[in-house]
């Protein structure tokens, strides 16, 4: 899958340096970078310059830095502030391709700087990465420089990847399941947690997980406690509009909840009737275990 990090210029540089990406220590950032993986196409914006920079790739998993006092990325309040990007991991330059791209390259390729807000991670689609790459190979025509200015080489001490930040209990949650994605469905594989869709719906509004199986897509909400009567008109919004921006494709749905009650039961027994394909929305009722593995179990809510 195609990604695009976000940094400021100065740890932008220090990225390429080392070849190494990070992101700050809490559950958002970490569900996004934890989405990437070995291979997955990477590029990097700049968001202090409005800048894209490319072409590089994942390179192995992503991890937990022991020691992220240690650097590359210190000696600012800023990177103090973000635990000095502790969840991390490792990338090399697949197309040594300095000259970046404008804002105004992007948006007119359909990649809106709305997408970016709040994120450290963004998927995109390997349309918009084919397009990306093409752009960036055409403005650096003729150039002799490189990326990166000097080499260097951070020295990484790997442990597991967590959230020092607990968070809110829907991020604990929501990390718990993407950890635990094929407990719902083998084929199921993560795109993007915390999927913007402001520029369609006009309002703040997030997919909790922007999923893919097989070639559909999958919006996958998550309730830790009793689940809302208001979940219908939600999940239908963002499956219509998920759909609308990935040209039409067949989305599905995937609700999570902590508790169901007779109400919402006999709504969904009702919705599943009428639903085309009722495979195109699931509900499932999950429970944690504190001592036993898998560490959450999914069941799903029966219908008829």
């Amino acid at each position: 899958m195609p990604y695009i990090f976000l940094v400021d210029y100065r740890n932008f540089q220090i990225c390429v340096e080392n070849e190494l990406l990070g992101v700050p220590d809490t559950h958002r950032a970490l569900s996004q970078i934890k989405a990437v993986h070995h291979g997955d196409q990477v590029f990097i914006y700049v968001y202090g310059r409005k800048e894209v920079y490319g072409v590089f790739s994942a390179k192995g998993q992503v991890f937990r830095e022991q020691y992220p006092a240690r650097g590359p990325w210190i000696g600012r309040t800023m990177d103090r502030k973000h635990h000095f990007y502790p969840n991390r991991i490792h990338m090399q330059i697949t197309e040594d391709l300095p000259q970046p791209l404008s804002l105004d390259v992007l948006e007119r390729l359909g990649i809106r700087e709305n997408r970016f807000k709040g994120m450290s991670v963004v998927y995109i689609t390997d349309e918009e990465a084919t397009k990306l790459t093409r752009e960036l190979l055409r403005r650096n025509t003729g150039t002799t420089s490189s990326l990166r200015s000097r080499s260097s080489q951070f020295h990484s001490t790997p442990g597991l990847t967590k959230a020092s930040d607990l968070g809110k209990q829907e991020e604990s949650l929501q990390l718990l399941i993407q950890d635990n994605i094929h407990l719902l469905n083998e084929s199921l594989e993560v795109l993007q947690p915390y999927f913007n869709l402001k520029d369609q719906l006009g309002y703040r509004g997030e997919v909790d997980i922007l999923a893919r199986s097989n070639q559909d897509y999958v919006v996958i909400e998550v309730k830790p406690g009793i689940l809302p009567k208001t979940i219908w008109n939600q999940v239908f919004t963002y499956t219509n509009v998920v759909s609308n921006i990935f040209d039409n494709t067949v989305t599905r749905a995937i609700i999570i909840c902590g508790e169901v009650t007779s109400r919402t039961r006999f709504a969904y027994h009702e919705i599943k009737l009428r639903l085309k394909t009722p495979t195109a929305l699931r509900l499932f009722q999950y429970s944690k275990n504190d001592t036993d593995e898998p560490p959450i179990q999914f069941k799903e809510i029966p219908w008829q």
